[in-house]
């Protein structure tokens, strides 16, 4: 093992204090940080470093808590405790399932998605559009002015392919843009009628 990292496995308690002590002091005086900085010329420390030999977790903290968290914006969310301790075990235990079968940590995931939907009160249906639950919100919105629709070709999370016959046939009643994003599979198939669409955003793998 390389002399630096076995010396701060050896001090990791205290670089954790340390580590601890530096978030502490930003979000104490966090209000007093401004929300947008203009970019200074950045420190050449770290070019400076001997790659080969480094400065170790000491040197790393020591460095970002004097030339370069001074130099950063106060541009963050809320930062509630329970964030700011889920980022730091989520560093910490670091899955990296490929399949149901390893480990709870899909589980996790879903499980934590949908307490989110449940606190949110957000519908327990697919990722895709509901044609009719549009037609009503066009009708409501629209008041005869154009609007803007954006139906998806294949949703990141879920794989939903919007209904975009169903959709664009709504522009008979409707004055909307109908822009599609092609996440997945856009123009694979012609019978999704991406001819419908306005314009079109195809994600190319």
């Amino acid at each position: 093992m390389h002399p630096t990292l076995a010396h701060d496995l050896e001090t990791l308690l205290d670089i954790a204090s340390a580590a601890q002590a530096i978030a502490l002091e930003f979000l104490r005086n966090v209000e007093a940080v401004p929300p947008a900085r203009t970019p200074s010329k950045a420190p050449d420390a770290i070019a400076a470093t001997d790659a080969s030999v480094g400065i170790g977790a000491e040197g790393a903290l020591d460095l970002f808590r004097t030339q370069w968290l001074p130099h950063l914006a106060g541009s963050a969310g809320p930062r509630p405790p329970a964030s700011l301790v889920g980022d730091w075990l989520t560093s910490t235990v670091d899955q990296n399932p490929t399949s149901n079968w390893d480990s709870e940590a899909p589980s996790l995931e879903r499980e934590t998605v949908s307490s989110l939907a449940n606190w949110f009160r957000l519908p327990s249906h697919t990722a895709s559009i509901d044609v009719d639950a549009l037609d009503a919100a066009l009708t409501e919105a629209c008041h005869g002015t154009s609007c803007i629709v954006v139906a998806s070709a294949g949703t990141v999370n879920t794989g939903d392919f919007d209904d975009l016959v169903d959709i664009s046939r709504l522009k008979k009643k409707h004055l909307f843009w109908l822009h599609v994003d092609g996440t997945f599979g856009a123009g694979l198939d012609p019978r999704a009628r991406m001819d419908e669409t306005d314009s079109v955003c195809n994600r190319l793998p």
